[in-house]
């Protein structure tokens, strides 16, 4: 059997969809913008253990990500801009996103053009690589809103791809974005706002993490008295190994609740994590939920044993920038999965609790 390279079947697909007879190989533009977005004075370096412990997060895994650069915003008229795929493109197709990611690591680079079904006078694109990921459109696409902020844009509509997920829309309304000001579905835009992240790998900015936390939580948290273990629930890749086990440990000796955030709703989310005392949880995108928690609420992250790749640090450094106290707990070995951020997480509960009992003791 011939083996079809990824280049041929997207090539295949692109020149299948008409009148887009090809779709040259995008890159994000080298453009400065005089719209350029938020001076980066906050850098982190701190390893995240708590006083007295073994380092849960020591020498071996990665430091925390400086922060590089945040966004720019790019300014096109004239009809000169079109929202397809969940992605932007410029006049010619060339594709407006992150610079360090590869094109034919993106769906778009597998997937047919979509018409344009459709002209608006004025769009901000809102949009992400992986906008449906909890994480991604917290800290990565929602803020793009603040962008336009800081760049004096009124902004009327916005382009947020084909689908809304309950919890996007929800926190576009708390965000100050109604229902009828979101665009579906391929458009152009006679004046396009275009929000372009320019990070090469580095973290979210703090202004960042602080605005999307003012923009969602209306009324600042005070400590609260509940305990949390987040469970990874019902997943097929980064399995929590013996969970239950686990679970009903912490709950016996300290007093969590088990909980798993599947299929509440973003306000339910909020209310739980702003009454929080202190939460354990496997790393996934459940803990972007450190962002609505009191400031002080102490965090234990468990992760898997070769987890190794840049997001490592990605809710600690949330919890650096909100004053939270934050761990990571490396697992033990498991079988590797296809990639490493895919990992099951296999943790000895006598450790969990160790480091519990550590995290709980700490003023």
């Amino acid at each position: 059997m011939a083996v079809i390279s990824r280049q041929q079947v997207r090539r295949a697909l692109v020149t299948s969809s008409m009148p887009f007879r090809s779709l040259p190989l995008p890159v994000a533009r080298p453009q400065t913008s005089h719209r350029s977005g938020l001076e980066v004075s906050w850098r982190g370096n701190e390893q995240g253990s708590f006083p007295g412990e073994d380092p849960a997060y020591g020498s071996h895994a990665a430091p925390i990500r400086d922060y590089d650069s945040a966004s720019m915003v790019l300014t096109g008229r004239q009809n000169s801009v079109t929202f397809r795929n969940g992605h932007a493109f410029d006049a010619d197709r060339r594709i407006l996103y992150e610079s360090n990611i590869a094109f034919e690591t993106l769906p778009v680079s597998l997937q047919r053009l979509q018409h344009v079904e459709a002209t608006h006078p004025n769009i901000a694109y809102l949009s992400n690589t992986w906008p449906t990921n909890f994480y991604h459109w917290l800290c990565l696409t929602l803020p793009f809103l603040r962008f336009y902020e800081l760049a004096d844009i009124d902004v009327e509509k916005v382009y947020v791809g084909d689908r809304l997920s309950g919890w996007q829309a929800r926190s576009l309304e708390l965000a100050g974005v109604s229902a009828d000001q979101v665009v579906t579905g391929a458009c152009r835009a006679e004046t396009a706002h275009v929000a372009v992240s320019t990070r090469t790998g580095g973290a979210v900015p703090p202004q960042q993490v602080e605005w999307v936390r003012s923009a969602l939580v209306k009324t600042e948290p005070t400590l609260g008295d509940r305990r949390l273990f987040v469970g990874r629930g019902e997943t097929t890749t980064r399995r929590m190994i013996d969970e239950d086990v686990v679970a009903s440990a912490l709950e016996r000796e300290f007093g969590y609740e088990y909980i798993t955030t599947s299929t509440m709703t973003l306000d339910e989310e909020i209310d739980l994590f702003a009454s929080a005392e202190s939460i354990v949880a496997p790393y996934g995108a459940a803990l972007t939920n450190v962002l609505f928690a009191p400031r002080g609420t102490k965090i234990l992250e468990l992760q898997a044993f070769d987890a190794d790749f840049a997001a490592t640090t990605a809710y600690l450094e949330l919890s650096r920038v909100l004053g939270n106290p934050h761990a990571l707990l490396r697992g033990e070995p498991a079988p590797v999965a296809s990639s490493e951020i895919a990992t099951d997480i296999k943790v000895s509960v006598d450790v969990v609790l160790r480091h519990v009992e550590q995290m709980l003791s700490v003023d």
